[in-house]
């Protein structure tokens, strides 16, 4: 039986990806060089035993929130004490001892000669590490400077023609998100109260609730796993993806484990995925587009870094015991850092990951705050003053959704999508400017351009198919958009003011997609 968990917003992408799953390998070698020695195979083999060996607290096995090898565990530099320290929570000193072999084998596995540092290096951090500054207001006007050179239409000089316009859209286009440094943290791989209550945290990528598999398809589960272990290949990580729901038990039946937990231990199996395929020197070109899983299949794709980013959003309100924590687990929380305070610290940096992985948002299995981005800009807005790295997800997000061939699901016709969403809904572009004098003029000269870039994508393309995405959408976002460019560029105001009624006027006229699908 499905956990319930899934049916809400990760049912519909597990049922895809099951359905359309071709077999693929990964484009290079699946496994170190080096053969392993005898001491080595044996310590792999006696160490997974320990690895998903249940007990002590919370009776749990590591395998049971950690990759299914301890691959996370080699590939960064946990010393042994640390890993005896808390691998002794669970299981026997002698297993322990066995769970270090096992790790050190894998780093000799993986030829793993200097792992990442724990406290330092963030996983899959966009561009390999966060923009330098002091504050959240130093490091969006940083992003903002490292994007003049990329995008030079857009955050400099003033867009007043479809030319400069379709000049910005492919320099926007052309930028590839993932490897361009961001002003955001992502959470560390595995956070440890031991090193003080700022690490007392649930903001980190290994669950606090195990995934256990269900005992009675505990052998089936394991031959998944064992397969994945000897072949970690792309498909063998989607059978293996597939398997959680049906094969992995909750550990309450409360949101705190049947949601969060649940999306982290996938977003962990994906996470460590592509460290695996990095530490191999491995590169998948099939997820270099905006849909990083696109070639999984039409329909919808897996995002669970996203749906672990949107629970945080919807949840961050709620009190430990109202998600449902078990006092097994308090001790390991920081009792000096809010709960709320501990969610929302999760909210940015996985959106912005789940983003990465479907920069369109049409292809992620959730509602329509998902498809127009609402949660995710009112939170790089109101939980990071994040306003500069705001307009450029929806800038881009808006681009990709109206232009990549794979940004929507199959039985949806792509037109030009005109949707800022909360970026610039009910006057949040004024209410969020930046209030530093640096930071202001380059926002403003970038929100501006970004409005007036999209109103003649817009009326251009409204012109020649005589259709767009949404009326109604439409004449709310170019009236939010005449008023904020009349406060902004009051030195403009006829044109702005012009060519928001010359785009009001075409949309008017135009079809409403939604009368021809």
């Amino acid at each position: 039986m499905q956990n319930p968990v899934f049916r809400r917003s990760l049912g519909t992408a597990i049922a895809a990806v099951s359905l359309a799953l071709p077999v693929f390998a990964l484009q290079g070698p699946i496994v170190a060089p080096k053969p392993l020695s005898d001491g080595d195979v044996q310590s792999i083999k006696d160490g997974l035993v320990a690895w998903r060996t249940p007990g002590g607290r919370l009776n749990s096995a590591c395998a049971s929130c950690h990759s299914p090898d301890a691959f996370d565990l080699a590939q960064f530099a946990f010393d042994d004490a640390t890993i005896r320290r808390r691998a002794t929570s669970h299981v026997s000193d002698e297993n322990a001892t066995k769970i270090i072999a096992l790790v050190h084998a894998m780093r000799r596995k993986y030829a793993i000669t200097v792992p990442l540092d724990p406290m330092n290096d963030r996983p899959l951090q966009p561009g390999g590490k966060t923009l330098p500054g002091a504050t959240s207001e130093d490091r969006d006007l940083a992003f903002g400077k490292s994007l003049m050179p990329l995008a030079p239409t857009l955050m400099a000089g003033r867009i007043d023609s479809l030319a400069k316009a379709e000049e910005a859209e492919k320099e926007i286009m052309a930028i590839d998100p993932r490897q361009l440094p961001i002003g955001i943290s992502i959470n560390r791989w595995s956070e440890d109260i031991f090193h003080g209550d700022e690490h007392g945290t649930v903001a980190d990528w290994i669950t606090d609730l195990p995934c256990a598999p269900d005992p009675t398809k505990q052998k089936e589960w394991f031959d998944i796993v064992d397969a994945y272990i000897a072949e970690p290949t792309d498909a063998n990580l989607w059978r293996l993806y597939n398997a959680v729901p049906d094969h992995t038990v909750p550990f309450t039946n409360m949101p705190f484990s049947k949601e969060f937990a649940y999306h982290k231990y996938l977003s962990m199996l994906v996470g460590q995925q592509l460290l695996r395929e990095k530490a191999l020197g491995v590169e998948d070109a099939r997820r270099s587009g905006p849909v990083a899983f696109a070639y999984l299949g039409t329909g919808i794709v897996p995002n669970p870094m996203w749906d672990l980013g949107e629970y945080a959003a919807l949840n961050e309100g709620l009190d430990m015991e109202t998600q449902g924590m078990p006092d097994e687990v308090i001790p390991t929380i920081s009792q000096k850092i809010s709960f709320p305070d501990q969610m929302r610290a999760m909210k940015a940096p996985w959106l912005w990951m789940g983003w990465l992985q479907d920069q369109g948002l049409q292809r992620t299995a959730t509602d329509q705050n998902t498809r127009n981005g609402r949660y995710f800009s009112l939170a790089l807005y109101s939980d990071g003053d994040l306003a500069i790295h705001n307009c450029f997800m929806v800038t881009r997000k808006q681009l990709v959704q109206s232009l990549d061939p794979t940004a929507l699901p199959e039985g949806r016709a792509q037109h030009y999508t005109f949707d800022f969403s909360e970026f610039v809904a009910h006057r949040n572009a004024i209410r969020y400017e930046p209030q530093e004098p640096e930071r202001q003029a380059l926002f403003r000269t970038m929100a501006d351009n970004a409005f007036r870039m999209a109103m003649y994508l817009l009326i251009d393309d409204a012109k020649r198919t005589g259709v767009v995405q949404s009326k109604a959408t439409d004449e709310f976002q170019l009236q939010a958009i005449r008023e904020y460019l009349i406060y902004s560029d009051p030195g403009h105001k006829a044109q702005n003011v012009a060519l928001a009624d010359r785009a009001l006027d075409v949309v008017e006229s135009a079809t409403d997609a939604g009368s021809r699908q």
